[in-house]
């Protein structure tokens, strides 16, 4: 094992995009994933978000893949509790268009994820809060890394 979520409570640590190997990075994004498709309820959206986002930028092309297509099943579920986890500054939307910007021609699979996430993001805004969709558009558009 490569410790961090494994069977106990905290779980504080399931990816740590800093420290440990690619292969223990990448269980840990792949228990996030399990996570998020077979136990919604102990995982929800303000947990995983937080974790997924920086696995996003990942060197590993499987790591990143593997927090596309999480964050892309937990928007289909629930795009706006994966934008209030993100927080209404557009710091997800931007992650998925650096995504995209930076790999999109490399991972067809990752790119659709991360467009679908993207979309399903941004169409739960706009239904249910315009202002506040046009806020993180234009967060989106002014980023500078």
């Amino acid at each position: 094992g490569c410790g961090g979520g494994g069977g106990g409570g905290g779980g504080d640590d399931y990816v740590d995009g800093e420290d440990g190997d690619a292969a223990c990075q990448l269980e840990a994004a792949l228990f996030l994933q399990q996570l998020a498709l077979f136990a919604p309820r102990a995982a929800p959206p303000a947990r995983l978000v937080p974790r997924l986002r920086p696995v996003l930028a990942a060197g590993q092309p499987a790591l990143r893949r593997a927090a596309a297509a999480t964050l892309r099943h937990l928007c289909e579920r629930d795009a706006d509790a994966v934008a209030a986890a993100a927080g209404n500054r557009g710091g997800l939307e931007a992650d998925l268009l650096a995504l995209l910007d930076g790999y999109g021609d490399v991972d067809e699979r990752t790119s659709a994820d991360a467009r679908r996430a993207l979309g399903l993001l941004t169409l739960a805004a706009a239904e249910g809060r315009p202002v506040v969709a046009m806020r993180r558009l234009a967060a989106v558009a002014l980023y500078a890394p």
